[in-house]
């Protein structure tokens, strides 16, 4: 019996060491499509501190704008692209184990095609009595709206675009760096535009 208990011991040892290890050695590239999955996730989400990380501030005063003035026109720009945006993992290639390259197939709004209406609807407003003796400041605020409208329309053409993210690992934590092909790809192809 004593002979019994010490192999169900070390059975039993044994079998947490080989748990322990295979803890340790995680699939690279599975986590790092799990955090490509988690970067757009928050993004769909877009919940105020993941606006304000990625678009805030910044974002407004690049438009010229102030923070009071159009934050929720821009804000409203921002959602209706991220909740119109999909994304597809293709495949992942883990070049060592702390860069894995995830292949990402990302459908978004063709900002193409909101362009051509958008500056169809800056004519018009040019044209129109109402633009005569605007300010610079509330022919941005317009220009945002008229944007607004256009890109809130139902049945927008969309693009996919396939792109590789180097995902990379730093201190035990995965990381998805920003890069102008996956900006190009969520903006709908805007970056080819020349905007």
């Amino acid at each position: 019996m004593k002979k019994l208990s010490k192999i169900f011991a070390l059975m039993l040892s044994l079998s947490v060491l080989l748990l322990s290890l295979t803890a340790c050695g995680s699939d690279p590239k599975k986590e790092a499509e799990a955090a490509v999955t988690k970067t757009f996730d928050e993004l769909k989400a877009l919940d105020d501190s993941v606006y304000d990380q990625y678009f805030g501030a910044n974002g407004i005063a690049s438009l010229g704008l102030t923070e009071d003035d159009s934050q929720e026109d821009f804000k409203k720009f921002i959602k209706t692209i991220v909740d119109n945006l999909s994304y597809k993992i293709v495949s992942s290639e883990e070049v060592d184990k702390d860069n894995v390259i995830v292949k990402v197939d990302i459908t978004a709004i063709k900002m193409e095609t909101v362009m051509i209406a958008f500056q169809d609807k800056i004519l018009e407003f040019a044209s129109s009595e109402e633009s005569q003796n605007i300010s610079p400041e509330d022919a941005v605020k317009k220009s945002l709206e008229l944007l607004l409208e256009t890109i809130s329309q139902p049945n927008l053409e969309t693009i996919t675009t396939t792109v590789d993210l180097n995902v990379t690992k730093n201190d035990n934590n995965w990381e998805v760096p920003i890069s102008e092909e996956l900006i190009n790809a969520i903006y709908g192809g805007m970056l080819d535009l020349g905007i």
